[in-house]
């Protein structure tokens, strides 16, 4: 069997067909470096499931193109696509997204700020504490909250225990529960 041109593994991106998909992806890792630049082309188009698998597939190659391509999907005026892309720098694990990510902690929906949050913790870089913070103190929802608390005690933000504590009375149980377990851990840690 002979492998498709890359332009036809993109259009199968977008196939109604599972298996067509998974093996377009997997085609598309395959080709490396010569399939970057098509698949930003079909990030850029913004059409549904194929921008959002030729994000996926970028993420999967080793290449210089893709964290830059990646920050930028952070402001694509696509929420799918701008909270795919911040879970996904988390995943790659690339320090240059940090200040990215920190930027966007500021603006989107809910959801966008959940995976931010997520990635800056998994990323450990301590420079996003302040952010996280604001965001904690300025957030009406409960997800955020948990979130962004869980992220501050894997960062060691030892100085957001008097923020965090703020949230001990909670309305949502999850939130007290994250709120005791960060607590617990920041408060055995040197001070800062």
């Amino acid at each position: 069997m002979t492998t498709p041109p890359i332009a036809t593994l993109i259009q199968d991106l977008d196939s109604f067909d599972y298996e067509v998909r998974a093996q377009a992806q997997t085609q598309l890792v395959a080709f490396g470096a010569a399939a970057v630049e098509p698949l930003i082309d079909a990030m850029h188009t913004l059409q549904g499931r194929k921008s959002w698998l030729a994000l996926h597939v970028l993420s999967e190659i080793e290449d210089e193109r893709v964290i830059p391509v990646m920050i930028e999907a952070l402001t694509l005026p696509n929420n799918i696509l701008q909270q795919t892309a911040a879970e996904l720098l988390g995943h790659i694990g690339d320090q240059r997204a940090v200040l990215p990510l920190i930027q966007a902690l500021g603006g989107g929906s809910a959801n966008l700020v959940l995976w931010v949050a997520t990635s800056l913790g998994e990323l450990g870089d301590r420079r996003a504490i302040d952010g996280l913070i604001a965001t904690l103190q300025a957030t009406p929802s409960p997800t955020v909250r948990h979130t962004v608390i869980k992220a501050l005690q894997k960062l060691d933000a030892r100085r957001a225990i008097p923020i965090i504590a703020q949230f001990a009375d909670d309305e949502d149980p999850h939130v007290r529960s994250r709120v005791q377990k960060a607590l617990d851990s920041l408060s055995e840690l040197p001070e800062e």
